[in-house]
């Protein structure tokens, strides 16, 4: 009866481990759509923004049905969804981004590369109102360098 009782006892424990692991993982998709994001923009040089712009677009639409379909779920996932929202075309997209990145913060609090997003969220969505940064994350380029 015991033994009866114990596997029993096991098999349960088995079975609500298995769910909490899947929830756990990474979503792959939105991984590969953050790292599309990064990659499109790694050879700042020859950036081709007209093509840059149209893909961003299709990442962005791919991400919101991602989120309707309640793919997000792990901290990573909210920051993946949150970098292709920051490179978005307007307030709204980077408000967001905002939202995200504060979401994968609150998740794994420890993590700087989310509070850092955070921080360039915000940043971007003062200087889109013509207001100052509050962090200094937002730079532009000239002939001259790298400015705030």
């Amino acid at each position: 009866m015991r033994t009866s009782l114990l596997i029993l006892l096991l098999s349960c424990l088995l079975g609500a481990i298995a769910p909490l692991q899947a929830q756990g993982a990474d979503n792959p998709e939105l991984a590969a759509l953050y790292r599309d994001d990064q990659q499109a923009r790694a050879d700042a040089a020859n950036i081709d923004w007209s093509v840059v712009l149209r893909e961003d677009a299709a990442r962005r639409a791919r991400v919101l049905a991602l989120m309707r379909e309640g793919a997000m779920r792990t901290a990573a996932d909210h920051h993946h969804a949150a970098m292709v929202f920051q490179h978005g075309a307007g307030q709204e997209d980077i408000r967001i981004a905002h939202a995200l990145s504060t979401l994968a913060s609150t998740l794994a609090p420890d993590e700087i590369r989310y509070r850092w997003l955070i921080a360039a969220s915000w940043d971007r969505i003062m200087t889109t109102q013509l207001q100052p940064q509050w962090y200094g994350t937002q730079f532009h380029g000239s002939d001259d360098g790298l400015f705030l």
